[in-house]
C-alpha cells in the first residue's frame, strides 16, 4: 500500500498551456509602443521630431529593427565590406522615418 500512496504523490504538475512571455516581432512590439497611450506630459518644450519617435518605441525593438535594415541594406550590395557604417547609419534614418510616420 504505502507503494501506491508514494507513486501517486509522485505524479507531475501540469504545465501551463500559454507561454509566460508572448513573443513579439520588432514591427509589433513598435506599433505596441506607438499605440500605447503616454504617460503625463512632461513640462519641458517638445524636442525634436526624431527624439519623439525614439522615445516612443522601446530601444531594444528599435536597436533589433536597425539590426536587420542594416543587414538587409548590405544583403542589397552583396555584403561587400568597408560600408558597415553607411549601411547602419542609413538603416537608422530609415526605421526612424519609418516610425516617425507611424506616430
Amino acid at each position: 500500500m504505502a507503494e501506491k500512496k508514494s507513486a501517486a504523490a509522485a505524479k507531475p504538475a501540469k504545465l501551463p498551456t500559454k507561454p509566460a512571455v508572448e513573443v513579439k516581432s520588432p514591427i509589433a512590439a513598435a506599433k505596441a509602443a506607438a499605440e500605447a497611450k503616454p504617460a503625463a506630459k512632461p513640462a519641458v518644450a517638445s524636442k525634436a521630431t526624431a527624439t519623439k519617435a525614439k522615445a516612443a518605441i522601446d530601444p531594444a525593438a528599435r536597436l533589433r529593427m536597425i539590426q536587420e535594415c542594416a543587414y538587409l541594406n548590405a544583403a542589397k550590395r552583396g555584403f561587400a565590406h568597408g560600408r558597415e557604417l553607411e549601411d547602419w547609419l542609413a538603416a537608422e534614418r530609415e526605421v526612424d522615418a519609418r516610425l516617425r510616420a507611424h506616430s
